[in-house]
């Protein structure tokens, strides 16, 4: 969001602030966030996430036997970032 036009970052600040937002409100947001690219932005930070929490898990991990339950944590690491909206 640092690259957004001012007018642009300006008129997100205005409509975060209120508490309900309308349809075209919510468009507007939507089409400047995959203008500015923060969703491709968003999914590489996850992505590098749950990269880093894997590794951690496995080194974590290491001297516990292969089970269904560590598999079943193994494969949560990572759902929320994988999930589509």
């Amino acid at each position: 969001m640092q690259n957004a036009p001012s007018g642009t970052l300006e008129k997100l600040k205005k409509i975060y602030s209120k508490s309900t937002k309308n349809e075209d409100e919510v468009k507007f947001v939507i089409a400047a966030f995959n203008e500015l690219g923060s969703v491709e932005y968003a999914q590489k930070e996850a992505d590098r996430l749950v990269a880093e929490a894997s590794g951690k898990f496995e080194a974590m991990t290491n001297g516990i036997p292969e089970s269904q339950a560590k598999a079943i944590a193994r494969d949560g690491i990572g759902v929320s970032a994988r999930r589509k909206v």
